[in-house]
Formats: C-alpha cells, sequence, structure tokens
C-alpha cells in the first residue's frame, strides 16, 4: 500500500460542469498521440473539467 503525500494533493476538486465538490477524484488513464495520461475526472459527471483547491500556508 503507497501511501500519497498530502502535499501533492490538492485539498479539494470542484467540477466546472455540474459544479461538486470531492475529495477524491476518479483517475482514469486514457490514450492521447499514442501517449498514456492519467487525467482526474468528476466522479458525479465524469468531465475533466476541474478546479483544484491548495491550501496555502500562511506566513506569519
Amino acid at each position: 500500500m503507497n501511501k500519497v503525500d498530502k502535499v501533492k494533493r490538492p485539498d479539494h476538486y470542484q467540477c466546472l460542469k455540474c459544479a461538486s465538490r470531492f475529495n477524491d477524484a476518479l483517475l482514469e488513464k486514457e490514450m492521447i498521440d499514442g501517449f498514456y495520461y492519467v487525467i482526474a475526472k468528476c466522479p458525479n459527471c465524469k468531465s475533466s473539467k476541474l478546479k483544484i483547491s491548495w491550501w496555502k500556508k500562511e506566513q506569519i
């Protein structure tokens, strides 16, 4: 079991098509021009148009 580092994962996603918010995107492998890419998609509507939000540490 591989642990995913929280620093590399976004805090949440928002779908620009159906406006749902979720923490874990559906990851699908797609072939584009002979190369495989892993694309994050909305688990509700399967759209890949997502807005990603990251927490930014405030500097004092």
